[in-house]
C-alpha cells in the first residue's frame, strides 16, 4: 500500500466550511425559494463532502498550514487533517451559533477528543475566537511558527512523514480512528492484526535491516 501526505494551505485569506459558508446570501435566497427543501440538500451536500474527505484522510496524510482566520466548517475541516501547523496570526473559532446553526463539519466530534469536554463545549456555544498560541495550549493544533515560515515549516512536515514507513502510517491513523468508539480488548485485537500486517512489509525489513547497518532506511511504502 502506497501512500503519501497531502499539505493543504490556507495562507493570508479568512477560510470558512460548512452550511453558513455555502454562502449566507446563498443559503437565505435557498431558503426563501423552497423551504426546508433548501435546507436538506445544502446540509445533505456538507456531510457528503466532509465524509469523502474523511475517508480520504484514512489512506492519506494530511497536514495543514493555516494562517488567518479559520472559522466554522473551515475550521473543524482544518483541525480533522492529522497535523496542523499555525502561523502566529491565525485564529480558530466556532462561529456556527452566531448565525443560529450548530457545529457541522465533524466538529462535536473531533473538537471535544482535542480539548475536552467543557472546554468544547464553552467554544461551540460562545463562538469565541482562539488565537493560536491558544489553540496550541489547548491540543488543537500541533504547532505554531512565525508567519512567514509557515508554509516551509508544513512542507518540511510533509516530507518527513512521505519519506516514513507510510502504510505503517496508515494503519496507525486507522487504529486511532477506532479507539473513539472501540473498548481495550477490541482496540488490542485490531493491533494485533495491524502489527501482522505490518511485520510483513518491506518496510518492517528495510527498517531492522537499516537498523542492524547503522544506516537511514529507505521506506517505500509497503
Amino acid at each position: 500500500m502506497t501512500e503519501h501526505c497531502d499539505v493543504v494551505g490556507r495562507l493570508g485569506r479568512p477560510v470558512a466550511g460548512g452550511v453558513e459558508h455555502a454562502g449566507v446570501g446563498r443559503y437565505e435566497r435557498r431558503q426563501r425559494l423552497a423551504g426546508r427543501g433548501a435546507v436538506v440538500v445544502l446540509v445533505d451536500a456538507v456531510v457528503a463532502e466532509v465524509a469523502a474527505r474523511r475517508e480520504e484522510r484514512l489512506v492519506a496524510g494530511a497536514a495543514v498550514a493555516h494562517h488567518g482566520a479559520a472559522s466554522g466548517g473551515g475550521c473543524n475541516l482544518a483541525l480533522a487533517c492529522d497535523l496542523v501547523v499555525a502561523g502566529e496570526g491565525a485564529r480558530f473559532n466556532q462561529a456556527f451559533i452566531k448565525i443560529g446553526l450548530v457545529p457541522d463539519c465533524g466538529g462535536t466530534f473531533i473538537l471535544p477528543r482535542l480539548v475536552g469536554w467543557k472546554r468544547a463545549t464553552e467554544l461551540m456555544m460562545t463562538g469565541e475566537a482562539v488565537t493560536a498560541g491558544r489553540a496550541l495550549e489547548m491540543g488543537m493544533i500541533n504547532a505554531v511558527v512565525p508567519d512567514d515560515e509557515l508554509l516551509a515549516r508544513a512542507l518540511a512536515m510533509a516530507e518527513k512523514l512521505a519519506a516514513a514507513p507510510t502504510a505503517a502510517i496508515g494503519r496507525t491513523k486507522e487504529l486511532l480512528e477506532a479507539s473513539a468508539t472501540n473498548d481495550y480488548g477490541g482496540q488490542l485485537e485490531l493491533e494485533r492484526k495491524a502489527q501482522i500486517q505490518s511485520g510483513l512489509t518491506k518496510d518492517f525489513r528495510e527498517g531492522v535491516a537499516a537498523f542492524i547497518e547503522k544506516r537511514s532506511p529507505k521506506f517505500v511504502g509497503g
